[in-house]
């Protein structure tokens, strides 16, 4: 599936769950740097996700955790829906 495909129905999800707009943005900011990398096709290994972390290594280290748990809670729902697979 495409990045953006999965990502606009990952925040459509969420906002229907009524999250507030700043937490909305902060998902779509996290998700916006996959889609950078990855925009034809979701990463489907840990080192795609790991050369995610190196590329934006310059970030801070709070960015970089807001990337982590927004990435989690997104591959845990892309699971759920049978997007993706656990590897």
């Amino acid at each position: 599936m495409k990045t953006e495909t999965a990502t606009n129905l990952f925040l459509e999800s969420r906002r229907s769950k009524r999250l507030s707009g700043v937490t909305i943005d902060t998902y779509g900011w996290a998700l916006g740097k996959m889609a950078e990398m990855f925009p034809a096709e979701l990463p489907d290994n840990a080192s795609d996700i790991q050369r995610l972390f190196i590329e934006n290594a310059d970030l801070s280290d709070s960015s970089l955790r807001t990337i982590w748990s927004r990435l989690r809670i997104f591959w845990s729902w892309a699971e759920n829906e049978g997007i993706c697979r656990a590897t």
